[in-house]
């Protein structure tokens, strides 16, 4: 809300719960309600240089706002604010989206449960936080992050939301949809088993994922369900990740690592100008592995 005191949000929960999905939600809302917006997106690690070379990709037409993001001699705390002021007196405000961003924290420091930034991210952030308070714009900031430890981010005014496993009776739903209505009657009674779901955790990706696994019953085993039990939830991706990649082939797995730089929806004429043939992609997307 324009009249909110809060520049954002940072939106926080395990991998497969849908912090992306929201935040592309959020970004439709925005850009309906205030067309004049601009959306710009980073994905996984901050750096400065890739910062601004967004940001000035999203306003190249603009002369004076480029040559106040890029002013040398001036901190990019204060070329932030006059981007902010800038963009605010054209009426083109900014909807700027960190996703991933727990790619920022170093692998050692999720380890130890510190969950630190990388020192630049953390200063590229600050930077951000201040210049929209302090220019009071009607831009915004989207942070999509596995992790919330508020004591680990600089001073911000975004608002936090947690976004919480699957209920009871959203698991079932989901689980009663992902097998429908005409499934064997083996699959069915093995997707009751306890065991299953204690695994999924109410993790919608999760129970996507091992849906498809107990479908093709060749890639399931006792051993890849006491992995999975023996990890965190967190870890479990990874490893459902891995075994339904070994189920590809070698043009199979060719073919989704390709389109895997494509960050949007894309039409079917974009994967065969990129020389993969669709039928390559109907086993990946038969494992939730492409869409």
């Amino acid at each position: 809300q324009e009249t909110s005191d809060q520049i954002g949000v940072w939106i926080a929960g395990m991998g497969g719960l849908g912090k992306s999905t929201l935040a592309a939600r959020l970004c439709t809302r925005v850009r309906e309600q205030r067309p004049e917006t601009k959306m710009a997106v980073l994905v996984g690690p901050l750096d400065e240089v890739a910062l601004l070379s967004k940001l000035s990709s999203q306003y190249a037409q603009f002369g004076e706002i480029l040559a106040r993001l890029n002013q040398p001699g001036v901190s990019l705390n204060g070329r932030l604010q006059n981007f902010f002021l800038a963009i605010e007196a054209a009426d083109q405000p900014l909807l700027l989206v960190l996703d991933d961003f727990e790619q920022n924290i170093p692998d050692a420091y999720v380890q130890n449960g510190s969950l630190r930034l990388t020192d630049t991210a953390y200063e590229i952030l600050a930077a951000l936080c201040t210049a929209l308070e302090q220019t009071a714009s009607r831009s915004r900031l989207i942070v999509t992050c596995r992790y919330l430890q508020e004591d680990t981010l600089p001073p911000n005014r975004l608002h936090k939301e947690r976004l919480l496993p699957m209920g009871t009776a959203d698991v079932q739903k989901k689980t009663r949809r992902l097998i429908g209505d005409e499934a064997p009657p083996q699959v069915e009674a093995q997707m009751q088993a306890q065991r299953i779901l204690d695994i999924a955790d109410g993790n919608p990706r999760l129970l996507e994922w091992l849906v498809k696994l107990i479908q093709q019953t060749e890639l399931v085993n006792e051993d890849l369900l006491r992995q999975l039990e023996a990890k965190q939830t967190e870890f479990r991706e990874n490893i459902l990740a891995q075994t339904l990649l070994a189920a590809l082939s070698s043009a199979e797995r060719q073919a989704v690592a390709r389109l895997s730089v494509v960050q949007l929806p894309v039409s079917p004429a974009l994967v065969t100008a990129l020389a993969l043939p669709v039928a390559a992609l109907d086993r990946a997307a038969s494992l939730s592995l492409v869409e």
